[in-house]
């Protein structure tokens, strides 16, 4: 069994996405001599992979949390700059 990258199938596709039409792209991407597989990640590199996708979205929430305080305080005329530290430090506690 060898994985297939999603961009390598997508110029095989014919019509609209549905199952059908996703396997015959497939099998006629496969059936190409030049096609490039993907490589199968080990455990350890899952595991990586996750802690980066949790790292960046905890970083996602952060971000879109700041810029609400610093949207609502805006409006009450309290600009504050655009580092956490400074959300941290004008906070009230």
């Amino acid at each position: 069994v060898q994985i297939i990258a999603p961009r390598f199938v997508k110029p095989f596709v014919k019509s609209q996405k549905n199952d059908r039409n996703d396997a015959e792209a497939i099998v006629e991407a496969a059936s190409r001599p030049t096609m490039r597989y993907v490589a199968v990640n080990s455990v350890e590199q899952q595991d990586i992979q996750s802690m980066h996708r949790i790292r960046s979205l905890l970083m996602r929430d952060r971000i879109a949390q700041i810029n609400q305080i610093r949207g609502l305080l805006a409006e009450y005329g309290v600009v504050i700059a655009q580092t956490p530290l400074n959300v941290r430090t004008h906070s009230p506690r």
